[in-house]
């Protein structure tokens, strides 16, 4: 016999580790260290290093939304 209470939750799978490690700290550009302006090259160089970063965050923002996407219609399903 039973309580009477339904436990309606659904255990949802763990966020693949790809996706995590995708916007984890050491995905960040750092910033440049020292004082004073920085160089043309400096900036040249942080500029490439940044949009380099979006690129890739913005990958894994895709596969996070197409797992979540997924997910959801799995659920729709039940």
């Amino acid at each position: 016999m039973t309580s009477g209470v339904v436990d309606t939750r659904t255990t949802l799978p763990p966020l693949p580790a790809d996706l995590v490690a995708c916007f984890g700290p050491h995905t960040l550009v750092p910033r440049p260290q020292g004082k004073g302006s920085l160089s043309a090259a400096e900036v040249e160089r942080l500029v490439a290093q940044l949009k380099i970063s979006e690129w890739a965050h913005d990958r894994c923002g895709r596969r996070l939304i197409a797992f979540y996407e997924a997910l959801a219609a799995g659920l729709k399903g039940r």
